[in-house]
């Protein structure tokens, strides 16, 4: 079962006491070793469950290996899930 979390940030996934922050961006980083840049990080995008979490909708994506993207999109996802930087 996916549950989908619409709200302006994750922040308050992150503090209902599960531990899924670290998974969202190890998520994230796996992307990003594929040599792939999401593009549309926000909340409608990433589905969490009770086995985990799933980031879905790449129509935005593209192939990418500059860092220095990468880097600004884990941030925009420590953001939304509320973690200092």
């Amino acid at each position: 079962m996916f549950y989908l979390f619409f709200s302006p940030n994750l922040s308050a996934y992150n503090n209902t006491g599960y531990q899924n922050s670290n998974e969202a961006l190890s998520a994230l980083e796996s992307i990003h070793c594929a040599g792939i840049l999401h593009r549309d990080i926000r909340p409608e995008n990433i589905l969490i469950s009770d086995l985990g979490i799933t980031i879905i909708d790449f129509g935005d994506s593209k192939k990418c290996d500059d860092k220095r993207a990468k880097d600004e999109e884990l941030t925009q996802l420590r953001d939304l899930l509320g973690l200092a930087g």
